[in-house]
């Protein structure tokens, strides 16, 4: 008779660990799966955070290059057509290109990180100086000052100087920009730059 009692009380402590072992592996079920849904949830979120970056990065490269051709060509010592006007106009096109990529830059440099931030305030920074200084023979004319010619020539080699910092100094600030922009995208582990 004992042995039924304690047969009798094996089974229903067998009986409610069944149960309990049922309903902790029901419950980390349920967890898993919050779990995984969570990390669906984060993941979705990464990926679309990273398509928004990556085509901020290529609008903003882009406009970059637009930027440097115009400054190129603006400075390009030599010109096919040497007229005030057509200066004006490539003055213009700079210009434009400039407040483009400056105002995008200013739009989207949440999507940078801060030392990245830093090369492109600096970029942004040469590209304004050189403007600055390049137009400034056009500034000086329209004051109409008169000292025999001599401030104008002095502008003049300044713009000789614009043109050799836009032609050398430039391609080494959008190489370390792009250098950024590749570690960003994670596609610079195997390049040697």
């Amino acid at each position: 008779m004992e042995l039924i009692k304690v047969l009798g009380q094996i089974g229903i402590f067998a009986f409610a660990a069944t149960l309990i072992q049922k309903r902790i592996d029901h419950s980390a079920a349920e967890r898993l799966e919050e779990f995984k849904a969570s990390l669906n949830l984060m993941s979705s979120k990464e990926t679309v955070l990273h398509n928004k970056r990556f085509l901020v990065i290529e609008e903003l490269n882009s406009r970059l290059v637009d930027l440097d051709y115009a400054m190129r060509t603006l400075t390009f010592p030599l010109k096919f057509d040497p007229t005030e006007e057509s200066e004006a106009q490539l003055f213009d096109s700079a210009n434009n290109a400039f407040q483009v990529f400056n105002m995008f830059f200013e739009k989207n440099k949440i999507y940078f990180p801060i030392d990245t931030c830093k090369v492109l305030e600096n970029i942004r920074q040469k590209f304004y100086d050189a403007l600055w200084n390049y137009d400034q023979p056009r500034r000086i004319k329209g004051m109409m000052i008169n000292d025999g010619g001599e401030l104008l020539r002095q502008v003049q080699l300044r713009a000789i100087e614009v043109y050799q910092q836009v032609k050398d100094e430039f391609p080494v600030l959008r190489e370390g920009f792009e250098k950024e922009l590749r570690q960003i995208l994670k596609v610079a582990e195997n390049d040697k730059i």
